[in-house]
């Protein structure tokens, strides 16, 4: 793996300056991600309700400052979200991006993976280890 792939160590990155730490997007620089997978309910199985589904999620994210990557199709979605601007996203964010999508009637399943760093590609976010609903 190239040097500039890996994380530096404690060490390393002790001796690094804030503007080091700004350039490699570590330490307090650090950009968190996190993803979720889910499906709707089969009533909702058509094009229209997806894309009323997805105008709708991507309408309380843009009011959140927030941002996403992803998509699916009339059943399956699959979405990394991302904080608008410098810094990551947070647990309280995480929270409240999870409770908007399992508070809905249209999504049967929910599945989420624990935040993980976005700019060094730690393959956590492949990890939907977080059940948040399940279809009944």
């Amino acid at each position: 793996m190239p040097v500039y792939f890996r994380i530096p160590s404690r060490k390393r990155l002790h001796k690094m300056n804030r503007r080091q730490h700004k350039k490699l997007h570590l330490g307090e620089f650090q950009t968190l991600i996190f993803g979720v997978q889910g499906s709707l309910h089969q009533a909702e199985d058509d094009a229209e309700a997806f894309g009323r589904f997805m105008d709708e999620l991507i309408a309380y994210l843009a009011a959140n400052g927030l941002e996403m990557a992803g998509g699916g199709d009339c059943g399956d979605f699959s979405c990394l979200f991302q904080k608008s601007g410098p810094r990551g996203l947070g647990e309280t964010e995480k929270k409240a991006i999870i409770s908007w999508l399992a508070g809905r009637e249209d999504v049967a399943t929910l599945y989420a993976t624990p935040l993980v760093d976005g700019f060094y590609g730690d393959d956590g976010w492949e990890n939907y280890s977080e059940t948040y609903k399940q279809a009944d």
